[in-house]
């Protein structure tokens, strides 16, 4: 068990973990409750103007129509999962759905992968480059020793030591990345990639994770050497150094396709790409074209989402990890964790991204990547 491994629980975090979990079910934090048939409007905390809800629903009226095309798309896949696929590679990140229950974390039950709900809800990988694994928690990455059995063999795994650490006994037949010595901060003068195909690189940045309640970060230690066997209790899985991901596709027809991807909230600067790059994008008049920010206590970190926004001056923008993930796993009926937040965080874009089209979608909702979005990321701006 990873207690013996890192000696970083306490049974001081322990206590505040319960705390912070009743904090949610209890402190009556909703102004309003989501409408599942339109946009609702709700205020924020900033009383700010009343904003509607930008859903992108699971069966949007792109996927009936067909206009998704097979190769060119974004999924959400509930928490911080996401899939995209571009010019037929593509990238899984931090898939998770078994979702456990409340009474299970507080009871600090034994965790496993609901392996009905995977194999219901997994996308078709076949066409899979890489995984990217944002950080430890059991949100992130508790699913992975099970869909890892259905990744391509030649997919690299990427994560911080600490994930690669508690995952090593179920990943340890791919090329699995500790990526800690190459993260890129601001400040980075020397950039790194990793290659997962020809056309596809990804460049591991230095992130972050907000507090859970009162300035503590609950299972906030790292994992130095392997583990034995998997975690288990909530308490188990450590964070580790959270790490943010910049992704490009470059293809000979079509412009680069750049995304940046950050499942847990970031204060300024970690998770902002290195200011070598930017200022290069610049000089080329050019920007990001898929921003994916996770929306969790993201009012704990300094300056988030604001300063990415700023940075990577995006066209789309998703937001992430917006929804209760200790509710049974079923499209189209989430809720917010805190429905004001989620109105201060479209507020924020709205204010500091105008340019961009903003998604708070659906699990499992699918956004297309077409040629036509891909051609404004040059010279929009």
């Amino acid at each position: 068990m990873c207690r013996s491994s890192c000696n970083t629980i306490t049974s001081v975090q322990a206590v505040w973990f319960f705390i912070a979990l009743l904090g949610f079910i209890l402190i009556p934090m909703s102004l309003a409750k989501a409408n599942d048939d339109k946009a609702s409007a709700v205020l924020s905390t900033s009383e700010a103007p009343v904003l509607p809800w930008p859903w992108l629903d699971t069966r949007s009226k792109l996927v009936e129509e067909k206009q998704v095309k097979e190769d060119d798309f974004f999924q959400y896949l509930g928490t911080g999962g996401i899939l995209i696929s571009m010019n037929g590679e593509a990238v899984l990140a931090d898939p998770f759905f078994s979702n456990p229950s409340i009474a299970d974390l507080l009871l600090l039950k034994d965790l496993a992968p609901k392996t009905e709900i995977i194999d219901e809800y997994l996308p078709p990988l076949d066409n899979l480059k890489g995984l990217l694994l944002g950080h430890g928690h059991y949100d992130h990455i508790m699913d992975v020793p099970y869909i890892a059995k259905t990744l391509p063999k030649d997919t690299k795994v990427l994560g911080s030591q600490t994930v690669v650490n508690q995952l090593i006994s179920s990943i340890k037949t791919f090329d699995s990345i500790n990526v800690n010595p190459i993260l890129a901060d601001y400040d980075t003068k020397l950039l790194t990639w990793v290659y997962l195909s020809e056309q596809l690189r990804v460049m591991p940045l230095m992130a972050d994770h907000a507090p859970h309640f009162a300035g503590i970060l609950v299972a906030g230690g790292q994992v130095l050497s392997p583990l034995s066997s998997m975690p288990r209790d909530v308490l188990d899985w450590q964070c580790g150094i959270p790490v943010g991901y910049l992704l490009e596709w470059t293809s000979k027809r079509a412009d680069t396709y750049r995304v940046l991807y950050l499942s847990s909230s970031a204060a300024w600067p970690k998770g902002v790409p290195p200011k070598i790059y930017l200022e290069e994008l610049r000089k080329k008049n050019a920007g990001f074209d898929l921003v994916l920010l996770s929306a969790a206590n993201f009012v704990k970190s300094a300056n988030y989402p604001r300063k990415i926004l700023q940075a990577t001056r995006p066209q789309q923008v998703v937001m992430l990890h917006w929804e209760k993930f200790w509710q049974p796993f079923k499209p189209g009926s989430e809720e917010a964790v805190r429905t004001n937040e989620v109105s201060e965080f479209i507020r924020i874009v709205e204010e500091t991204a105008p340019q961009a089209t903003l998604y708070l979608p659906r699990r499992m909702a699918l956004l297309p990547l077409s040629p036509s979005i891909k051609s404004k990321s040059q010279g929009s701006y």
